[in-house]
């Protein structure tokens, strides 16, 4: 899947994610700033439902 380095939406109210990636030597920052692709709020929302709850 292609990503671009930054998604942006002409919104200012703070919501901002950074998606770091790291795949053998090679290394990978987006930057989302009020925009966030489908793919990546799949991404998040499979993400939390595998993670262990924190007390």
């Amino acid at each position: 899947m292609f990503m671009a380095e930054a998604y942006h939406a002409d919104v200012a109210d703070g919501n901002q994610w950074v998606l770091a990636v790291t795949q053998g030597e090679r290394q990978k920052a987006i930057y989302f700033n009020n925009h966030f692709p489908k793919s990546i709020l799949l991404h998040s929302l499979l993400s939390e439902r595998r993670s262990p709850a924190t007390p």
